[in-house]
């Protein structure tokens, strides 16, 4: 049977998902370091929050609320962060998911294909064995 001739870009297909899963996980480790981030800038807010409580003189109250500030926009900044990244992350899935389909589709046509030649060849071995049991019967009266 000749080479199925979709096969290279099957082979393409292939390695193409291989390297999107490949991506997606390093989004995952991403996004779970982000995460991480979140928490301890969460956690850090809170303990300033708790220290602010107590007593505090004008300038150490002043520091501490400009930290506060800078801690909440940093978080903020991890939030967006975060969102992009699980944005991206749906969006890989989304094209995983049709490479896979892709794939799926070109190994239908392959199967399809494969059936049909070995039907082809069966049918061409019943004719040659046919034709010598012809041949057999017209030497044997």
């Amino acid at each position: 049977m000749n080479r199925f001739p979709y096969q290279k870009l099957l082979e393409v297909k292939e390695k193409l998902k291989d390297k999107k899963v490949k991506e997606l996980y390093n989004f995952f480790e991403t996004l779970e370091k982000i995460t991480g981030s979140i928490k301890d800038t969460e956690e850090e807010i809170n303990k300033q929050y708790r220290y602010m409580e107590g007593s505090l003189c004008g300038s150490d109250f002043s520091v501490l609320k400009d930290y506060i500030y800078y801690l909440e926009e940093k978080r903020m900044l991890y939030l967006k962060e975060k969102r992009d990244i699980q944005k991206r992350i749906e969006d890989m899935r989304h094209e995983i998911i049709n490479i896979v389909k892709e794939i799926k589709m070109f190994e239908n046509i392959k199967s399809k294909r494969l059936k049909a030649f070995l039907k082809e060849e069966r049918k061409n071995q019943r004719k040659h064995l046919d034709s010598l049991g012809l041949r057999k019967e017209k030497n044997f009266p």
